[in-house]
């Protein structure tokens, strides 16, 4: 088992700040580790992953290779002004600042997270936009519940830039319809101790392949996030034939075709995300109808294509730079 996923787990099990210390070992090992490799053979290119690559990215400079950057996030300013103190230390900054200005090309993975890094001043030429997949074999619809109660489900971080606290005030509102409904969330954070009511159920953290059965049993899958580069469960959710509820800051949004797989709402508006939840609930009739759109969105999302395009995007940049 690689060392920093190693570190990773070591750090999860003692809690998240020191979860975050741990791994920052890992990244910075990796990053020792790619740099020696690179001054003993003949490399065309590295690929780094954000946080992990500035040693390795400067050495790649002095040999004349081809750096690039893997950005999973969005521009590290856009964060701070969705005030995420997530990673946000001078260190840490100064290191993604470094990063970006030594990166030939930066990957990234939606529109959204383009855009941010065009706010920011980065060349559009410089970025290259490559959607993330999903394993449509692993995700895919299962039994419909059918059946009362409508299930709104959540997974991922329960925090603030994750919009869980617009959720439950959202899911609050909702109560006074008087309907048959909860919501299911999985994961931790930061928001567990609000998740204290007999309509809400808390999972906590659970495996991939848990979630993966979990999600075909849900009505509605809901991502209020602040800001999200991407949001994987969206396409998830969608391969798992569950319409989705997202907000205009969430990457995966390209994938949602509004009305029939799924709603858009403006970031932090909780009278909109109300509305769309008001929406779906009152129209529980149309399941079926909403679980053939929401798989038939995530057919562009297939990690083949991902995959496929990595390869392409890599292929044309090389060839350019020769």
């Amino acid at each position: 088992m690689p060392v920093a996923s190693v570190l990773r787990k070591l750090g999860g099990a003692i809690g998240r700040r020191s979860s975050r210390w741990f791994e920052d070992i890992g990244h910075r090992h990796f990053d020792r580790l790619v740099a020696s490799t690179l001054r003993k053979g003949r490399f065309q290119a590295v690929v780094g992953y954000e946080g992990s690559t500035e040693r390795a990215f400067t050495v790649a400079k002095d040999l004349q290779i081809t750096t690039i950057l893997d950005a999973a996030s969005l521009h590290y300013e856009t964060q701070l002004q969705m005030n995420s103190g997530d990673g946000a230390s001078p260190a840490r900054l100064r290191q993604k600042a470094a990063e970006i200005r030594l990166a030939d090309v930066i990957l990234v993975p939606s529109i959204l997270a383009r855009e941010s890094y065009e706010r920011a001043g980065i060349p559009p030429e410089k970025l290259h936009v490559v959607p993330l997949g999903v394993n449509l074999g692993e995700f895919r619809p299962g039994r419909s519940n059918g059946q009362a109660p409508f299930t709104f489900a959540f997974a991922g971080n329960l925090t603030i830039s994750k919009g869980v606290d617009l959720l439950l005030q959202a899911f609050g509102q909702l109560r006074r319809l008087d309907r048959p409904m909860k919501l299911r969330l999985f994961g931790t954070g930061d928001l567990e101790r609000s998740v204290v009511a007999p309509d809400i159920e808390w999972a906590g953290r659970v495996a991939h392949h848990v979630l993966a059965r979990e999600l075909p049993c849900a009505d509605c899958v809901v991502l209020p996030s602040r800001f999200d580069s991407y949001g994987l469960v969206v396409a998830e959710a969608l391969a798992s034939g569950v319409p989705v509820i997202v907000s205009d800051m969430v990457g995966a949004k390209d994938l949602v075709d509004r009305g029939r797989s799924g709603w858009i709402f403006p970031s932090g508006d909780l009278d909109a995300l109300v509305r769309a939840m008001t929406a779906c609930l009152e129209n529980a009739a149309q399941r079926e109808l909403w679980r053939e759109a929401a798989r038939n969105s995530s057919q562009k999302a297939d990690w083949q294509i991902y995959h496929q395009t990595l390869a392409n995007t890599v292929d044309q940049i090389l060839s350019r730079r020769k």
